[in-house]
């Protein structure tokens, strides 16, 4: 795939998604910038390991301990 030979060329991760769906990512990282960044990269990894683009959000997460 494109995608991967790019990503190692580079050495970046790359996430192809539509507004709605990067929305979603938005709203479940809860403001928190690392809690984003690290769904895209489970997400880059998800990729990478069933080798396609069509995926769903599937978040699952424990509540913060600060936010109980």
């Amino acid at each position: 795939m494109e995608i991967c030979s790019a990503m190692v060329e580079k050495r970046i991760y790359l996430n192809v998604m539509d507004l709605s769906e990067f929305m979603q990512y938005v709203g479940h990282a809860r403001g928190s910038a690392d809690r984003f960044n690290l769904m895209l990269i489970e997400r880059v990894e998800a990729f990478v390991k069933h080798e396609t683009i069509n995926m769903k959000l599937n978040v699952t997460y424990e509540q913060d301990k600060s936010e109980t």
